[in-house]
Parts: structure tokens; sequence; C-alpha cells
């Protein structure tokens, strides 16, 4: 049995291990250290050297802290449901292993991440310093590249690069990291500077075109500010009225000085483009679309396994999962993509989403970008792997976090163990103390 000292400190090592890995992850992106092919080629071996290096993390961070991991597969139902649901997904795969092969390596990535993050519940003071690293080190980066490639804030019609896309769902998690940071502590200058990091996040986004991330963004951070508008007492009063005043004053900025509505609209729709021809907005993805979801229809059960084919450039997870395999192949993957999906709403829209003990769960909220972006790309939430790790890592947080009842008993022991089931009045009421 460990000692407080050593939970401590141990818990400290693991943040530490935690940061690099998200550290790595993002420089992943950057040209200089990947390379030009690979700053271009998003499946390049050089951004799968750092793929697998994050995942030899995990793995470590996994055996270190083997009690707490086993702990969490023990008691928690959903880790047993998605690992047994990707268990029959590999049985499932062995007769056409190739045509599976890249599927269940992103799945199995994103899962290991998620699985390991059950195992830790950080304290909210280092999920700051972790996730405020990991959002520093990403707006560098990001300003390196479009400094390099753009070298100005015009958007043109030609993308700056060709894993926009990824990239840009790092700068819509980070975005969203900060805002919610802001809402979950007093108005000061902390707030005012996350709000500025998430404007800057998004203007990069915008310059990048990377419309699913810039979707994803706006509606994450609608949504927390939806709901940090419900939870407003009169107390905060001051401190809303003079955010709000100061947010006008930017936006009124923007609008004057750099014609943000037509940034956003050209951000979206590009400059030259026939805004009539909807599949020429979208580069010919309503036209995949259609093609992914008339097979499945036509072959449900197989999909097109059986005739080999992999529907990969349907630009939306699940119908290109179930066109490529169908309801037998793509069964276990679906089932484990909705089984997180309705986790992660769960977690949205609990009672009280921000507070002193609660930072935790931002990870709902890193994973509703994903879940978003999913309905535009063809391996979200799942991968790429150095975009989803952030994601599933913190959303195995938030799930343990969770049934340990943290957001009463914010002091406890990283590594304690899952208590039995605690009647969510008893925790509400605070009859259970630390």
């Amino acid at each position: 049995m460990k000692t407080v000292f050593q939970e401590k400190y141990d818990n400290i090592f693991m943040a530490i291990l935690l940061m690099m890995a998200l550290i790595i992850c993002t420089l992943s992106y950057m040209p200089s250290l990947t390379g030009v092919y690979a700053f271009m080629n998003e499946t390049s071996d050089d951004r799968l050297y750092f793929s697998l290096v994050v995942l030899g993390i995990t793995i470590i961070m996994g055996i270190v802290n083997i009690s707490a991991l086993m702990d969490s597969l023990i008691k928690l139902r959903i880790n047993q449901i998605a690992i047994l649901f990707y268990a029959v997904s590999l049985i499932i795969s062995i007769s056409e292993f190739m045509l599976f092969l890249g599927n269940i390596y992103v799945l199995g990535s994103a899962l290991m991440a998620f699985v390991v993050g059950t195992a830790f519940a950080f304290r909210p003071y280092q999920i700051k310093i972790i996730l405020y690293g990991y959002a520093i080190v990403s707006m560098v980066v990001g300003i390196y590249m479009i400094i390099s490639y753009g070298g100005s804030l015009e958007i043109i019609d030609s993308y700056l690069f060709s894993h926009k896309n990824a990239v840009c769902v790092t700068w819509a998690i980070c975005s969203v990291i900060l805002v919610y940071f802001a809402f979950s502590e007093s108005f000061g200058i902390s707030t005012v500077l996350n709000i500025g990091g998430a404007i800057i996040f998004i203007i990069m986004i915008s310059v990048s075109r990377g419309r699913a991330a810039l979707l994803a963004s706006i509606l994450c951070i609608a949504f927390l500010f939806i709901r940090k508008f419900f939870n407003v007492g009169r107390k905060n009063l001051i401190n809303i009225t003079v955010f709000t005043f100061i947010t006008a004053i930017v936006l009124g900025l923007l609008v004057l000085k750099f014609d943000a509505f037509s940034f956003i609209k050209q951000a979206f729709l590009g400059v030259n483009k026939e805004y009539a021809d909807i599949d020429a907005l979208s580069s010919g993805r309503i036209t995949l679309l259609k093609m992914g979801i008339e097979e499945f229809i036509s072959n449900p059960v197989f999909g097109g396994l059986y005739r080999n084919e992999d529907f990969g450039m349907v630009h939306n997870y699940p119908v290109r999962i179930l066109a490529s395999y169908g309801l037998l192949g793509g069964g276990g993957f679906i089932i484990i993509y909705l089984l997180f999906m309705v986790r992660v709403l769960k977690g949205m829209f609990s009672m009280q989403i921000f507070g002193k003990y609660e930072i935790w769960r931002v990870g709902y909220f890193i994973m509703a970008v994903l879940y978003i972006v999913s309905m535009f790309e063809p391996i979200a939430p799942f991968g790429p792997g150095t975009i989803s790790f952030v994601g599933f890592f913190m959303f195995g947080v938030a799930i343990r976090c969770e049934a340990m009842g943290l957001d009463d008993r914010g002091n406890m022991p990283a590594f304690s163990p899952i208590p039995p089931r605690i009647p969510g009045t008893m925790l509400r009421n605070g009859e259970i103390s630390a």
C-alpha cells in the first residue's frame, strides 16, 4: 500500500510523462522536425514514429500504475464493454486482416490511451499545468507553421498544408480548453488571457481553413457559453457584465479592422468558390458520403467486405465504417463509438460542469470536439493518434474522477481505488468526506 507521500510524487512523475506525450504529439507537426515530406503527408513514417513514442509512454504509465489500472478494468463497466467489442472486432477481422489493419490500429491506440487514462485522477492544478503546457506548445508550433507557409491573415483558396484537417483539430481542442478554464475560475487577468488565447487559436484555424475544426470549436465554445450563462449567480453579475463589455469591444474591433464576418465566411467557403455548389464547397465529400450510404443500404450486413473494398475516402466515420465493413464487420467499431459518445454527452450535460474540483470535466469537451469532427473526417474521433491522444486520455481521467466522486472529494489521493457505487444524492449532499 502506498503512502500519501509516495502517491504525491508518483503522481507528479506521471503528470510529467503525460505532458511529455502531449508535447510530442504537437511537435510531430513541426516541419523542421519531421521534414517537408512529413509536413505535406499526414501518414508519413516520421509522424508514425512520433505516434509510436506516445504509445510507448502510455504503456509505461499503465505499467507503473498497474494496481490502479487493474482497479479501473475491474470496476469500470465502460472499460469492459469497450475492450469486449474491440476483441470482437479483432476476431472478425482475422479473415480479411489487411482491410481492417488501419482501423484496428487507430482504434486500439485510442482505446489504450482511454483505458490507461482511467487509472489516473490528477489534481486540478496538475491538469491545468499539463493542458496549459499543451496549449502553449501548440500555439508556438501553429504560429511557426502559418508564418512559414502562409505569412499573413489573408485567406486563400489553396490550403497552406495538406494535413490542415488534422493539426487544426489540435488548435480547436486548445481553444475549447482555454475557454473552459476561463469559465472555471473567478474573473480576472487569467480569464482575459485564456479568452485571448482561444481567439488566437480560432484565427489560426480560420487562416488554415480547417472547416470541421472551426465548426467544432465554435459549437463547443457556444455550448460552454450557454452552460456558464445558466450557472451565473447574482454575485458574478458584475464580472459577467465587464467580461461581456470587453468581448463586445474585441468583436467590434475585429469587424471594423479585419472585416471579421467576411473572414469567417471565407474560412468556411473559400475565396472564389461557387457558393451554390455544395459538393464543390465540400471538396467532393457530399458525393463520397452518398456513395457510402448507398453501399451500406445495398449491403447492410457485409458492406464492401464482400468485394474487398474499403471506403476510406468517405469523410464521416460511422458511414465509412458501415460502408466498408457492414454491420457484421463494423458493429464493434460503431458500438464503441456510440458507447463513448453517450458517455461524453452525459458528462457535458451534468448539473454542474464548472467548479473548483471539476477541472477534469474538460475531458468531456475535448472529446466533443473530436466527435463533431468525426462527422466530417474519416478516422476521427479515434485518430490520427497525435490528435486524439489528449482527448481519450483526458476522457479516461474524467471517467475515473467521476467514479471516485472527486467533485465533492477533491483532495482524494490520485491512486486511490474506485469505491463501490455511491448514490448520487449522498455525494451531492456532502455526506461522504475526503
